[in-house]
């Protein structure tokens, strides 16, 4: 990926702008994502005591180029002062808000999930315990593990189901209203949601199964065996 840098002269004068349009664009964006492209002039400035350069260079030879150009600079300008940036610097400060609302939504639905998944085993756990002894029963009269799993599973999944319903529009709606402060944004797409469901439906199930397999594994004498 080639790298772009623009080289700033700066104001060492407040002089009047004299310049001569050389263009005009009606939808340049030079602006960030919250701003609608706009119609915009491009003029030749004739100020001497002010200017840019964007200039492409190859990736890795930033440093070299940089050196070499302040060497220049210094050799036919020595006493005006030189800006240069990285266009990628500059596109990364206008999102720095963004990139930190990123983070720390990562970091909170990470631990949320970790949360919830801890919550889901120990609920499992207290109903399998709860339960063992109707295991027992069941593997007495002849179901098998698979049919005892299959069983807690409809259980459980039917209360991830509801809380599935509920949270998908709210999700839906913050994101939305969130995304109306950019002209230029992407369309929600239903997959992400789904994605997202099947994740949660997944560790559930997971969790479920492992919890009432051990609970189904258990011989029945030991299950019914009463203290």
């Amino acid at each position: 990926m080639e790298s772009y840098l623009k080289i700033n002269q700066l104001n060492v004068a407040n002089k009047a702008l004299e310049a001569t349009p050389v263009g005009i664009v009606s939808n340049f964006n030079n602006e960030n994502l919250r701003t609608s492209a706009k119609p915009i002039v491009i003029q030749a400035d004739k100020n001497p005591d002010r200017g840019s350069l964007l200039m492409r260079i190859k990736p890795g030879s930033e440093e070299k180029v940089i050196a070499k150009i302040n060497e220049l600079w210094k050799e036919f300008y020595p006493y005006k002062l030189l800006e240069i940036n990285n266009v990628s610097d500059l596109l990364q400060k206008q999102y720095e808000a963004e990139t930190k609302l990123l983070q720390f939504f990562s970091f909170f639905s990470a631990l949320s999930l970790f949360l919830a998944a801890l919550g889901v085993f120990g609920l499992i756990v207290q109903v399998t315990e709860q339960r063992v002894k109707e295991i027992g029963i069941r593997k007495v009269l002849g179901a098998s593990v698979q049919s005892i799993v299959m069983l807690f599973s409809k259980d459980f999944l039917k209360t991830i189901a509801v809380a599935i319903i509920i949270a998908i529009p709210i999700g839906w709606y913050a994101m939305q209203e969130w995304l109306q402060d950019y002209a230029h944004r992407i369309e929600i797409k239903w997959w992400v949601f789904g994605l997202a469901a099947s994740v949660v439906i997944g560790i559930a199930m997971l969790t479920v199964g492992i919890q009432s397999a051990k609970k189904a594994f258990i011989n029945p004498a030991k299950s019914l065996k009463t203290e």
